[in-house]
């Protein structure tokens, strides 16, 4: 089964004849051996996860487990958005989503207020959505997506961002693109911070393996 988020940009793409399933076989070339939680994901949305069943998840071993970076990612105490963004981006933890959208959200709102935007705008079909919540979900999506965004402007010299939106490469560019950068420099400040607090508990944790190792 294919990831929601991955099922949205299949229905979004469709009507503009751009194929992500390819885009997806494609950008699994692209992503680091290592990475192994993103190649999933990947092979997953390219529907090649069941075709190679487990082998696709042991490519070669991570460098640290799910549990180790997620408790270097907690050392001195890192909780709230920077938390929630780092497990979402770094671990793919879905579980992270919900919390993570609603403080996207709340920044979303308090940008809104004080740069005055409009609260709806008319996508191409004529709805009148709320461009706050269309924004983080679009944030988020890009994030796990961010190898087939790349790709299709690099290969095909088209920008999914409003495709996604299901807006005009006009009303993209003049009105939603700026709000959406000013969003996405607030969700990379935060993984900053996730990210600092990893190189730091990694730092400790081999600290302290040196010192066991010293001891014996």
């Amino acid at each position: 089964m294919r990831p929601p988020v991955f099922e949205r940009l299949l229905s979004a793409a469709a009507p503009h004849s751009i194929d992500p399933v390819q885009l997806a076989v494609e950008a699994i070339n692209d992503c680091p051996q290592n990475a192994r939680r993103r190649r999933a994901f990947l092979e997953r949305c390219a529907g090649l996860e069941s075709a190679k069943g487990r082998q696709t998840h042991v490519t070669r071993a991570p460098h640290f487990s799910h549990a180790e970076l997620g408790g270097a990612m907690s050392f001195g105490g890192l909780k709230g958005p920077p938390l929630l963004a780092g497990r979402y981006s770094f671990l793919m933890d879905e579980s992270a989503r919900v919390g993570l959208h609603w403080a996207l959200l709340e920044a979303a709102g308090e940008m809104g207020r004080a740069e005055e935007w409009p609260v709806l705008i008319a996508a191409i079909n004529g709805d009148k959505r709320n461009w706050c919540e269309q924004l983080v979900e679009l944030l988020l999506a890009e994030d796990w997506l961010h190898l087939l965004f790349v790709r299709s402007h690099r290969e095909l010299g088209v920008d999914l961002h409003p495709i996604w939106l299901g807006v005009s490469e006009e009303i993209w560019r003049a009105k939603l693109m700026p709000r959406f950068c000013g969003l996405k420099v607030k969700y990379e400040g935060w993984l900053a911070r996730a990210r600092r607090n990893i190189e730091r508990g990694i730092y400790e944790h081999m600290h302290e393996m040196e010192a066991l190792q010293r001891a014996v």
